[in-house]
């Protein structure tokens, strides 16, 4: 396998990429539910990498099931921990994972653009006489410049619309287009992100989760390595500062040895 190109200023990519998921996904304080950390890990704390390893500490339902590699259980009907696979040889990828943050405004892409549709169809459906011209004020979308024959056109040319823009404010739009800007894209493995759920790292939280985690790795001490070599984004660093300089010790005492190997 040809081996692919040095990134190039890989830690200033990395320190920006987190910048946009802490503050480009969705969060609910109220239910405790967002990205806790970004974790900087593997070659890029080194020299020469030739792609970008981060861990997404969360309290996110919807990353939950990014956090372990699964299958379809035929007798109990449920999705259960795939035993026979590692994350070596098969994981998510960084646009479905990215994707799945949403953006600070709406949780879920879908239900956002189908709360759109409903309002779309429902004024073509009020309005009497066509061709129509104008702006036309749609919420989370904005002001839309609408020139249409028909309710289709109208419909085609407002939900056009509203696409980019859920997608551009969206975590995985940002990340995206920063790659691009980057001379980078965003599903060529450049970006290889985990996720774990902050439970994993407390020592009277997540258990069942962890031994699942370290199994699904061909290396059993790979998350103990992780752990204690990987650095957190220090959201508090001044602007010109270097970012991933906190240990995982320093905020999570003692997870290193939750993984490691009984």
């Amino acid at each position: 396998m040809e081996e692919r190109p040095v990134i190039q200023n890989a830690r200033g990519i990395a320190q920006q990429v987190a910048y946009y998921i802490f503050n480009s996904s969705w969060f609910d304080r109220v239910r405790g539910e967002e990205v806790k950390d970004v974790l900087l890990f593997g070659s890029t704390l080194r020299d020469n990498p030739h792609d970008i390893d981060m861990l997404i500490i969360h309290t996110l339902p919807v990353l939950d099931g990014f956090g372990k590699i699964t299958k379809y259980d035929e007798k109990t009907g449920r999705m259960v921990a795939d035993d026979e696979v590692k994350i070596e040889d098969e994981r998510y990828n960084a646009e479905a994972i990215l994707e799945a943050m949403g953006s600070p405004l709406f949780e879920d892409f879908y239900e956002e653009r189908e709360s759109i549709e409903r309002s779309v169809k429902k004024a073509s459906w009020e309005t009497k006489k066509w061709p129509i011209k104008g702006e036309f004020i749609v919420d989370g979308v904005g002001k839309v410049k609408v020139r249409a024959k028909d309710p289709m056109e109208f419909y085609t040319t407002i939900m056009t619309e509203a696409d980019k823009t859920l997608r551009r404010n969206m975590v995985a739009g940002k990340v995206g287009w920063y790659l691009g800007y980057c001379g980078l894209a965003i599903n060529d493995r450049t970006l290889d992100l985990q996720v774990m759920n902050q439970d994993l790292l407390v020592p009277e939280k997540g258990q069942e989760d962890r031994e699942i985690a370290i199994k699904q790795c061909r290396d059993p001490l790979f998350w103990h390595t992780v752990l204690t070599t990987g650095r957190l984004y220090d959201r508090h660093a001044g602007e010109f500062s270097p970012k991933f300089t906190i240990p995982v010790e320093a905020k999570y005492p003692h997870a290193a040895e939750l993984f490691t190997p009984k």
